[in-house]
């Protein structure tokens, strides 16, 4: 590991601080740049391990990473934390893969992280639920999930072009409470 330069590290959180615990044992080049991809830790636990000579960071790929499909990086945003050797490191291979990047306080990533995390699989049980009361109501399984596929992506279209408050719709937005009220009473009845 002496000869390298740079280091990026691309494991579970879990197993981040040991992994970082033995490469802090190894004889680094002074100067390597260590970079980690966890969403929600930041540098600090690899700048508790390592040697001062070696700057140490954060590159998140913003990603609803699920299965073993590893979609091509052009285009896909990376949050870059950390030391100043490192983020340029860091912003230099976001620029060599095609991403885009933006920077994070090093102490905000778990806030940061949870806000992806609440987006991301949020959408996805949401997602759960609409398709189960439609199913409930008497639409097919075959219809529904393309029917609310492209719901949510005209809701993505409306988030793109509009604040979320602006991008609201039907009794919400309309503020028709006897409507919202029946929605409610019909959701507590289907789902006890």
């Amino acid at each position: 590991l002496g000869a390298f330069r740079s280091i990026l590290i691309a494991v579970q959180d879990r197993a981040l601080a040991a992994l970082a615990r033995s490469l802090g044992e190894q004889a680094l080049r002074p100067g390597c740049v260590v970079l980690h991809t966890s969403g929600s830790l930041s540098s600090a636990l690899l700048r508790a391990e390592l040697p001062p000579d070696v700057a140490v960071g954060g590159a998140h790929p913003v990603y609803p990473f699920s299965g073993s499909h590893l979609p091509d990086p052009a285009g896909m945003p990376l949050a870059v934390e950390g030391e100043a050797a490192a983020v340029q490191r860091a912003e230099a291979l976001a620029e060599l893969l095609g991403m885009g990047s933006f920077r994070v306080d090093s102490e905000g990533k778990a806030l940061y992280h949870a806000g992806l995390a609440l987006l991301s699989n949020g959408a996805v049980a949401l997602f759960a639920s609409a398709e189960s009361m439609l199913i409930q109501a008497g639409v097919t399984s075959a219809e529904a999930r393309p029917l609310l596929l492209e719901l949510l992506a005209a809701t993505r279209r409306n988030l793109a072009e509009a604040s979320p408050l602006d991008a609201l719709t039907g009794p919400i937005k309309r503020g028709d409470e006897q409507v919202a009220a029946a929605h409610m009473a019909a959701v507590a009845a289907a789902l006890p």
